[in-house]
């Protein structure tokens, strides 16, 4: 019984009527849209189907599989940009507070001191081959 109260107040306020009335008009319009995006998704599904189930069975193999397949897909991509966009930021911040040749210098450092580690053990190792 509370929820058909909650609905009379929409009734009753003119502006939540209104909205109420919009949403309820712009359903048909999202339908369309939507079923529009289905049918894309599907031909989208089977035109992946095709190329990637010899390569990728367990991904593409069958036609149920592949919009959650597309959709990770999606995901991985979207998360890789985001990183990357959050490292050109990173770097932008540091060339912008003047650090930009801090950084390079550290980085320098902790590669050279890699490099002789590195050859540190290459020598190690010839010694115990040879």
């Amino acid at each position: 019984m509370p929820t058909w109260q909650v609905l009379r107040v929409i009734s009753v306020a003119p502006r939540l009527r209104r909205v109420g009335e919009g949403l309820v008009i712009a359903f048909p319009g999202k339908g369309s849209v939507y079923l529009l995006l289905a049918i894309i998704l599907y031909i989208g599904a089977a035109i992946a189907t095709k190329l990637s189930a010899a390569i990728f069975p367990m991904w593409f193999g069958a036609l149920l599989l592949v919009p959650y397949s597309l959709a990770m897909t999606f995901a991985d991509v979207n998360l890789l940009i985001g990183v990357i966009v959050n490292f050109m930021q990173d770097a932008r911040h540091i060339r912008g507070c003047g650090q930009r040749r801090t950084h390079r210098d550290g980085m320098t450092e902790r590669l050279g001191a890699r490099a002789a580690g590195l050859a540190a053990l290459s020598r190690q190792s010839e010694e115990l081959v040879g």
